[in-house]
């Protein structure tokens, strides 16, 4: 059987899934209409998953299993509940071995290590109910208004949470927050044709907003001395989505240079921009006006003295 097959997908989405929110008053599935949808997922009405237990340790509600604080995590920061449901199909909540899907598609309990093996308790060890696994890899080219001939094309991957969901408490689900690594390319740091490795870290927190650091590793000179150093970029975006439209930022290079306060936004056709696309002078990108980030001089290359010459009068 294909791991990743599901036995049907129907999609259907009550109206009150979508709107429903998770509280610590009740588990991911004793509302109803939780289990209504997972059925709708997953085909399973009239069939031993059509219970509470799927997600609680009873089959009143009350405390929920591994799989139902796997779920409610994901839930958390997911565009909706049927894609937290998917989002952990491939987890091993119980830690019996069998990866949550395989067991939906048998028909056994995924947050229940007992079944279908009463003895597999352990096998696969999960991290600790509550805890945000990895997720997936999102794309984002960003363009800096203070530089405009420069970008930041950035990959960014979810790692973990930064606060643990267990004792469960209503701030804690309310601002969940999580941890996202970052690596990505700097085009343009030490001038036109120019590019540098970029990595930092991405902090998300839920009804807040988000924080990226990065780190731009340039260094270039003529052998003599260093013409370029690197930066560092700190911004703040009130989106709490795991690539936000723009970001207020500050910065500075190693040349204690300060650049002040700037904005990063998302380039919305970076598939068209060449400097999204760049890599050391190829595609060719524009010459600008010869500043850059990590140049010295206020990111100004110095063009030298052009100051105009003193006129004199004419003698008598």
């Amino acid at each position: 059987m294909n791991r990743w097959k599901r036995k049907q997908l129907p999609l259907v989405l009550s109206a009150a899934f979508g709107t429903a929110a998770l509280t610590a008053a009740s588990g991911a599935f004793a509302v109803t209409q939780y289990l209504n949808d997972f059925n709708a997922l997953y085909g399973t009405s009239g069939t031993v998953l059509d219970s509470c237990l799927v997600c609680h340790v009873s089959a009143n509600g009350g405390n929920r299993n591994d799989y139902g604080n796997a779920f409610a995590v994901e839930n958390a920061t997911a565009v909706s509940p049927t894609e937290a449901l998917i989002n952990i199909e491939p987890q091993d909540s119980d830690g019996d071995t069998i990866i949550n899907i395989d067991e939906i598609n048998a028909l056994t309990f995924p947050g229940d290590c007992t079944d279908p093996d009463p003895t597999a308790c352990g096998g696969n060890p999960e991290p600790p109910p509550g805890t945000i696994t990895e997720g997936p890899t999102l794309f984002g080219c960003y363009k800096w208004d203070q530089f405009p001939n420069e970008r930041f094309a950035l990959s960014i991957k979810r790692y973990g949470s930064l606060v643990t969901t267990e004792p469960r408490n209503d701030f804690i689900e309310s601002q969940l927050q999580t941890n996202h690594g970052v690596h990505g390319k700097h085009v343009g740091v030490c001038g036109a044709g120019t590019v540098a490795a970029v990595g930092g870290s991405f902090l998300k927190a839920k009804d807040i907003g988000s924080r990226i650091g990065l780190r731009t590793l340039a260094v270039q000179g003529d052998g003599a001395m260093d013409e370029c150093r690197e930066i560092v970029i700190d911004c703040f975006s009130e989106e709490d989505v795991q690539v936000p439209t723009e970001f207020e930022c500050r910065s500075r290079n190693e040349f204690d240079v300060y650049h002040g306060k700037s904005e990063l936004k998302l380039v919305e056709n970076a598939a068209d921009d060449p400097l999204c696309n760049a890599f050391d002078g190829y595609p060719p990108t524009p010459a600008g006006d010869g500043s850059a980030s990590g140049l010295p001089d206020k990111g100004k290359k110095d063009k030298g003295d052009k100051g105009k010459k003193d006129k004199k009068g004419k003698k008598d």
